[in-house]
């Protein structure tokens, strides 16, 4: 029952925790946090000599942090790499552990679809982690450097306008609005990382399985951009994990698309399971 099922996330979730490759990923993703927060204070101090008023919308915290710049170096790389980092914490285990035969005494000494549903939240929440911390630690960080000050829709410092992601919010409470994206983040960094279950058995290594949801992602960002081009909302899921997308990236469709990538990976792992006659 319940108590059965928390057991199996238990165990799964203490495995992820002692998984070397988590805290790698996590150290990826905060040097590049850093890297990022680094570029921001020699642009403040610049800027601020400039325009010595406090409280200068140009390096407001909140046009300035990681998730939503869109020029640094610290954005650029983190938004081109973060579907690696999301696998490396444990989407490569479903490869490892079936070919080492430790899956198979996982689902035949347990209830197998008590064991798929724990093995699935453990990747995606070594995905969510891998990807929210850094954006998290990286909006706090720079918090101490740049001025949280409001700004006004006039402004042209973010890409975001009526139609993007909770841009009324935006405008009148963006720490609510950063740190509702760093729980967002979180679930892209799970949705991305639960892609490695469906091409566990169909890739042969685990660095492919590793690479297979950048890969992915690439196709869908190439797809979506020939069928929109570039009219419409956004719908490439590489552009939508970032607050600084072009176009149109309302709420919704956001969601959407995280549930759409969940689902499908869970329903083709699922298939996976029952193609080896393990159900």
């Amino acid at each position: 029952g319940v108590d059965r099922m928390k057991n199996s996330l238990k165990l799964e979730l203490q495995r992820l925790f002692h998984q070397k490759q988590l805290y790698i990923a996590l150290g990826i993703g905060l040097a590049i946090a850093m890297l990022d927060v680094a570029q921001n204070i020699r642009d403040v101090a610049s800027l601020s000599a400039m325009y010595p008023e406090a409280g200068f919308e140009g390096y407001s915290l909140f046009a300035r942090w990681m998730g939503i710049n869109g020029f640094t170096f610290g954005h650029v790389l983190f938004y081109l790499v973060w579907p690696v980092l999301a696998a490396v914490p444990f989407g490569w285990t479903y490869l490892s552990d079936k070919r080492s035969g430790y899956w198979q005494q996982l689902v035949t000494r347990a209830d197998k679809r008590r064991v798929i549903a724990a093995r699935y939240l453990a990747v995606f929440t070594g995905g969510g982690l891998a990807i929210m911390l850094p954006l998290l630690t990286n909006l706090l960080v720079n918090a101490l450097f740049c001025p949280a000050c409001i700004l006004r829709v006039t402004t042209s410092l973010t890409t975001i306008t009526s139609g993007h992601f909770l841009s009324e919010l935006f405008y009148t409470h963006p720490w609510l609005h950063s740190l509702i994206w760093c729980g967002v983040s979180f679930l892209w960094g799970g949705a991305g990382a639960v892609i490695c279950l469906a091409f566990g058995t169909s890739v042969r290594h685990s660095s492919l399985v590793t690479l297979s949801p950048l890969v992915l992602l690439f196709v869908l960002d190439y797809v979506m951009s020939a069928i929109m081009g570039g009219s419409g909302p956004e719908l490439s899921p590489l552009r939508l994990a970032s607050l600084a997308a072009m176009s149109a990236n309302p709420c919704h469709i956001v969601l959407l698309e995280i549930a759409a990538i969940s689902a499908a990976s869970l329903l083709i792992f699922w298939m996976q399971e029952r193609k080896n006659e393990l159900f």
